[in-house]
Order: structure tokens, then sequence, then C-alpha cells
């Protein structure tokens, strides 16, 4: 997948030891209403990849994902508008309308789980600073199709 390479070949280019760009990732998630199944003929997929700590918004994602994906042949329309109230990279990818948001987080590794993103978001919502222990809840959104995610069972 462009986006794990895109981490990684960054990871390898800052210095980071062969274990940390093996472990590097970032992952995408949808949102809006193609995740919640009720989108139109046409109508575009709304994705955020949230992505380590030392990858930028403003180089690494407008700069840098974007070149690479000007390479993929099943790339077409490839814009970026980072001047927006939401930052967006916008293209079709076989055909498909995408829009692509970026969020780091402040953390070195991404684990796949957005469960675990949701607690932590929860938390400090809440005001409280508690860690989070991923095996003792499960993640679940009636509408949000698919997405059940048992941290547990993993």
């Amino acid at each position: 997948m462009v986006v794990k390479d895109w981490v990684k070949e960054l990871t390898r280019l800052r210095g980071y030891t062969d274990q940390m760009v093996e472990d590097a990732n970032a992952v995408i998630f949808t949102f809006g209403s193609y995740r919640l199944g009720v989108h139109g003929p046409g109508a575009d997929i709304d994705t955020l990849c949230i992505g380590p700590s030392y990858i930028s918004r403003e180089e690494d994602f407008f700069y840098v994902l974007h070149n690479m994906l000007t390479e993929m042949e099943d790339v077409s329309e490839l814009q970026t508008v980072p001047d927006a109230h939401v930052p967006v990279m916008k293209f079709k990818f076989d055909g498909i309308s995408i829009d692509l948001l970026y969020a780091s987080i402040s953390q070195l590794l991404v684990v796949p789980d957005i469960c675990i993103y949701l607690k932590l978001l929860q938390l400090t919502l809440a005001g409280i600073q508690a860690p989070y222990a991923p095996g003792r809840h499960t993640c679940y959104n009636g509408r949000d199709k698919g997405s059940r995610s048992d941290a547990h069972n993993r």
C-alpha cells in the first residue's frame, strides 16, 4: 500500500532504526456518507490517514505523498488543497473519487486499531489522564457497518 511505503521510506530517510522502519505504519479510515452507508452514485469517499508524529502534513503529505501518487497509473485528477479550512488531497483512484485528509498523532508508532484512538479522544475530552488498556474495550457503532473491532480477540 502506497501510504505504508510512504511512511516507511520517510522513517528510513529520517535515520530511525531498521526495527522502527519495519514497524512504521499509517492507517486510513473512511468517514462521512460512505462510512455510514448513505452515499450515492458518484459520491466521493472521505478518508483520513493517521500517521506518526514525525510525518508532517505540510511537506510530507502534500509534497512527498503527492509525488508518489502522481507516479501511480491508477491515480488521476490529483490535486492538493493545503489552504482549505480542512486541508485535503483530492484524486480519483481507479475511477473512484477520494478525498484524503492527514493527521499525525503524538506517537512514534501508529497501531491499526481505531478503537485505541477513539478511546484516547474520549478520555481527553473527558479530562481523564488514564492509560488505555487495549484488551479491555470493544469498539462498535451500529451505524458503522463492518467496523466492529474487538481488541481482545486480536
